[in-house]
């Protein structure tokens, strides 16, 4: 794939058809919605018609997955020093919603899958950011506000081909 202005957009879309094309094989009749739906990328069907939504994360090879603390943790910041204060969520909306994050590869069949649940995706999310912020006591290096994080594939590995959970 080119890097470019629409790079991100063609690493997200090759993603989302490549996880539909993954549940294909496995006995799902699965769609993409392209980038409308806020709550799920994809709508996976089993053959006893049990519908699941799924929500596709994709980076390149090499890569990372981004977001934003507040997505996934409580983030308040003390106010002289600036150091952040973060906690788990104490609710998370549809917990059990499936996540796909993929790894696109730079060439056919080596792409990488990892399947999780969103409450687990949120632990993760925090667990990396609470062990990266503590290594930084609790004070981000160059802009103190930032709200950044991201996990990396090695943060997952224990979910890769985790394609059971959609039969659960």
């Amino acid at each position: 794939m080119r890097k470019g202005g629409r790079h991100t957009v063609e690493i997200q879309q090759t993603g989302e058809l490549l996880v539909a094309s993954e549940l294909a094989r496995r006995e799902f009749l699965a769609t993409t919605f392209g980038q409308h739906i806020p709550k799920f990328d994809l709508l996976a069907v089993d053959k006893n018609l049990r519908t699941i939504p799924c929500q596709v994360k994709s980076c390149q090879a090499g890569g990372s997955w981004q977001s934003t603390q507040t997505k996934w943790m409580s983030v308040k910041h003390e106010p002289k020093t600036h150091r952040q204060i973060i906690k788990p969520l104490r609710r998370i909306e549809n917990p059990d919603l499936i996540f796909v994050l993929v790894e696109v590869g730079e060439t056919y069949g080596k792409d990488r899958f990892f399947i999780l649940t969103k409450k687990q995706l949120a632990e993760r999310y925090y667990s990396t950011c609470y062990a990266w912020m503590k290594g930084h006591d609790f004070l981000r290096p160059k802009k103190w506000d930032s709200l950044h994080c991201s996990l990396r594939p090695s943060q997952v590995e224990e979910y890769e081909n985790n394609w059971e959970l959609f039969k659960k």
